[in-house]
């Protein structure tokens, strides 16, 4: 017999337990999440346990072990392989702008694997994509079971990125369900895929790993696969190992580090001392006094984007449950789309248009709640972020720029006073068109000093000026560009107030705490500018239990992670309500306002943790102290049964060293 018939017994029986230990767990059911869902962190987090090969096969464990089981481990008769992974290096390739360099150097010895490397100009999903066709041997309502191996080799502290699909010739997935991977640096892991061949198909299949989320090196190997005449009943199935998303990331443990550290911090720069003398009409101490601290709202921004026509007019069932959510939940708002330039100008209809813009910012000021302005120019000629009729003065640079210049201006003057902030700027990392068109250099824009300037000046002095962006955490192209930028537009005595960085994560993409943390420290240093998380959801690609734990307890982490930095002044979700998001399984809301698990943690942690509401009595010099957080409050002081109330901000916190304080006079 030969060595590699006996290591295919070994593996085989190996994996056949496995795959039946796997087939006995029942698929969680999507769980319909209370109210009063505990987000806390458990004691301690459940170790994965780890796949165990045996000792006397010198194979990494689950390595390259489909194409020995596949087809008998599974018990089924008549099972044809359609794919070995000795096949890879003559039928893999690759579209889009990525490099792929196929080895056979690792510790299995015998078997090929790709090292893929995908650049930072690739970066955008389906711009970069490994495809592997699956061959022949199968017919329509067939199933086809896919395995393959990836390994992380830890060359970025993020991680690497990608999803994969099993597609027809038509381009259409075969696939009932996404997958998405952020596999552990260094170690090998196993992948299957279930795919169910349609009743009309006629072209052949492809794996298609969409290897462009991001810049990354990546390996890929053991790839095979395994058509199951007739398809897969319910019980059979169950004992393919099918893959699950790995809701891993850096940081997740109750006892990492980062968490003391990040709570200290929090301490240190989001409270501050409060003092309250309460004296009588004289001036003389009152001892014995009641003094209720009570929040009413955070100096930092808490905020949601909303869509502005659920803000006006008599509302709806689901309106009112929207502004009744906005009112209970957020500091402040940011206008998702009405303040864009093509809806501003009227170009995306009523509904987004000046008229509803205007009585939605009379909701909002009628309740206290600031508005964030978004935003008033995006260097690109797509008509969803410059109108349409802008574009024909692409040959005209002068006439260009005044077009631009004059529409800073006639939005700033319009929207004076009713806005705190503005995003001048908005992802200029990707969007290049229109500063190629006006002959700027697109990494030193004059038109973006112009742009800064002119805002400044018709949106008034106190209004923030910031530039806006994505992938700023998971793209190390656009933090360099954004501090180079940053510099640049200093140097130029644009009055850049801060930058924003949107967050839009997922069960594909969770960058750990320690690394944000990181990169903000980083930037801080480099450039002094305050940031706002100005665009947060995690996307749900599985309905399971635990996509929906991962997703309230990184945001948990995310939001800690920010809070605690000294540069961050602001987290803001992009939406809230799946009847109006962009990304339905990010929202906190389900379409009948079922409450998701983190929303629950969004109202714990800033109406909650993060919030002062506190009875002191005064001692014998009339004193009473808190320890509150920065924010608005309102102080009720009661001595012998009368009350005296007064409102008071706490700005300082404990690092500068200075104590708020407060006299109250009870006559």
């Amino acid at each position: 017999m030969s060595l590699r018939k006996c290591l295919a017994g070994l593996l085989m029986l190996s994996l056949l337990f496995s795959l039946c230990a796997c087939g006995r767990q029942e698929e969680a059911e999507v769980p319909q999440p209370e109210a009063e869902t505990e987000t806390g962190l458990p004691a301690e987090l459940p170790e994965e346990e780890a796949e165990k090969a045996p000792e006397e096969v010198p194979v990494e464990p689950g390595f390259f072990e489909t194409e020995f089981v596949a087809a008998d481990a599974l018990g089924l008769p008549g099972v044809t392989p359609i794919l070995s992974p000795a096949e890879l290096p003559d039928k893999a390739y690759i579209l889009g702008e990525a490099q792929m360099e196929m080895t056979t150097e690792m510790d299995a010895g015998t078997l090929p694997y790709a090292v893929l490397d995908v650049p930072e100009r690739a970066v955008g999903r389906r711009t970069a994509e490994l495809r592997i066709p699956l061959g022949e041997g199968y017919a329509p309502g067939d199933s086809l079971v896919v395995s393959f191996c990836l390994r992380d080799p830890g060359e970025d502290e993020s991680g690497i990125s990608l999803t994969a699909d099993v597609t027809g010739a038509d381009g259409g997935t075969w696939l009932d369900r996404s997958y998405v991977f952020m596999p552990e640096p260094g170690q090998w892991r196993q992948y299957y895929l279930v795919a169910q061949v349609p009743a009309d198909e006629t072209g052949g299949a492809e794996l298609v790993l969409d290897i462009g989320w991001k810049a990354q090196v990546l390996e890929v190997g053991g790839v095979s696969a395994v058509a199951v005449p007739g398809g897969l009943d319910k019980d059979t199935r169950k004992l393919v190992p099918e893959t699950r998303i790995g809701f891993n990331y850096r940081g997740m443990e109750a006892d990492a580090p980062w968490r003391a550290e990040a709570e200290a911090r929090i301490a240190e720069l989001r409270r501050g001392a409060f003092e309250v003398l309460v004296v009588d009409g004289d001036g003389n101490p009152i001892e014995g006094a009641d003094v209720h601290v009570e929040m009413l709202s955070h100096a930092y921004d808490f905020g949601t984007a909303v869509a502005m026509r659920h803000l006006t007019d008599t509302p709806n069932e689901d309106q009112a449950k929207y502004q009744q959510v906005i009112e209970e939940y957020f500091n402040c708002v940011v206008a998702e789309n009405s303040l864009k330039w093509p809806p501003w100008e009227g170009d995306w209809g009523a509904d987004y248009g000046q008229t509803v813009t205007f009585r939605a910012v009379d909701w909002l000021e009628e309740r206290g709640i600031p508005l964030r302005g978004h935003v008033l120019f995006w260097p690109s000629w797509d008509t969803d972020k410059t109108p349409a009729s802008v574009k024909s003065l692409s040959g005209d640079p002068d006439a260009l720029r005044a077009e631009i210049l004059g529409h800073i201006e006639e939005e700033t003057t319009a929207m004076q006073g009713h806005v705190f902030e503005w995003d001048v700027i908005n992802e200029a990392y990707v969007n290049r068109d229109v500063t190629s068109a006006l002959g700027d250099d697109p990494e030193r824009p004059q038109i973006f000093v112009d742009a800064f300037k002119t805002a400044r000046e018709f949106a008034g002095e106190d209004v923030k000026l910031y530039y806006n962006d994505y992938d700023f955490f998971s793209n190390s192209g656009v933090r360099s560009f954004e501090k180079n930028l940053f510099l640049y537009l200093l140097e130029q005595g644009a009055p850049i107030d801060g930058y924003g960085e949107q967050a839009h994560v997922g069960t594909d993409k969770m960058i750990a705490p320690e690394r944000v943390i990181e990169m903000l420290d980083e930037q801080w240093a480099a450039t002094g500018l305050p940031m706002k998380i100005t665009e947060y959801d995690f996307t749900v690609a599985l309905p399971t239990e635990d996509a929906y734990r991962v997703q309230s307890d990184y945001t948990r982490d995310l939001m800690t992670a920010l809070f605690s930095h000294e540069s961050s002044n602001g987290f803001m979700v992009w939406g809230f309500w799946a009847g109006a998001h962009w990304r339905e399984s990010a929202a906190m809301f389900g379409h009948d306002w079922e409450v998701m698990p983190w929303a629950n943690t969004w109202y714990r942690l800033v109406h909650e943790i993060w919030w002062t509401d506190e009875i002191a009595v005064t001692d014998a010099g009339g004193v009473a102290m808190a320890d509150a957080y920065l924010g608005d409050y309102r102080i009720t002081v009661t001595v012998d049964g009368k009350t005296v109330e007064q409102n008071y901000t706490v700005t300082e916190n404990h690092r500068s060293g200075v104590t708020n304080t407060l006299t109250v006079v009870c006559e």
